[in-house]
């Protein structure tokens, strides 16, 4: 119990660093279905249109086997703009932007494991392939040309075969900070790993705050659940603090349902998590 409380301090006392709460991790675009979707909300009908791609094949074939071919998916929600979403390429300045929501989404975690240069470590990373933080697993909502959303997302077995060795390298003397607070968590580490052999886990979704409640985040979520039908997966599955009653409701409403939480008997609130999963 009191591990878990100087831990929780100790996370608290780093959020309130002034310089380091300051540090922006800068934002700038998907990796998936060869279609083209349109969404009319006044008569919620949708309809596909097929587009070419680049080493065409079958879909299935092309996202199992993470062609580069790029989807486009457009469409037009509330006030009639429209919005895009569009595979992430291999850039430093995308990979910026992933830094960007992927930090916001895990409500500050990645800065407090890799300090200040987060964002730089994160985006050198992103550009490498075949690792949770990589561009392949990431999926860019753009509105006017402009970065508004994003969400990132992998099988379990793309996981089992990830490597953590992109992220070491990037951060170099920042390795053995990100050690003693992936010891600190393990326990955590250790539940968020465990990913089921057919779910497809969402890693991360994060949205504009301006634009929240726009649609943009069901977009996503839509793109997400897609993405894992067309890797064969029959669950989604998430992790989300228990303190985040906003993102927990948003869940709820795309019927998800939590499965278990962690830690089962620590009564801190900010501590805990709840996995939460959907059949496809």
């Amino acid at each position: 119990m009191k591990f878990f409380v100087v831990l929780y301090f100790i996370f608290v006392v780093h959020s309130l660093d002034g310089a380091d709460a300051a540090a922006p991790l800068h934002r700038a675009a998907d990796y998936h279905p060869l279609y083209v979707r349109r969404f009319t909300p006044s008569i919620k009908r949708m309809k596909w249109t097929s587009v070419a791609a680049i080493n065409c094949g079958s879909f299935h074939h092309l996202s199992a086997a993470r062609s580069s071919s790029i989807a486009v998916l457009e469409m037009i929600i509330m006030d009639q703009r429209s919005v895009t979403l569009r595979a992430a390429n291999p850039t430093f300045d995308e990979g910026l932007a992933f830094a960007h929501y992927l930090d916001e989404a895990a409500e500050g975690f990645f800065r407090f494991m890799l300090g200040r240069r987060a964002g730089h470590i994160i985006a050198t990373a992103f550009a490498q392939p075949d690792h949770d933080l990589s561009y392949q697993n990431v999926t860019f909502a753009e509105r006017d040309k402009v970065v508004v959303g994003m969400v990132s997302g992998y099988t379990a077995e793309q996981h089992r075969r990830s490597s953590h060795r992109p992220l070491k390298q990037a951060a170099g003397m920042r390795n053995l900070r990100m050690r003693i607070v992936l010891i600190l968590f393990a326990p955590l580490m250790r539940i968020i790993d465990s990913i089921a052999d057919d779910d497809f886990y969402l890693q991360a979704i994060a949205v504009d705050k301006e634009l929240r409640g726009d649609g943009v985040g069901a977009v996503l979520m839509d793109s997400i659940e897609e993405r894992a039908r067309a890797n064969g997966s029959t669950r989604l599955s998430l992790d989300v603090s228990a303190k985040n009653e906003g993102a927990h409701r948003f869940y709820e409403r795309r019927g998800m349902t939590v499965e278990s939480q962690w830690p089962k008997r620590l009564p801190i609130r900010p501590l805990k998590f709840y996995r939460m999963t959907k059949t496809l």
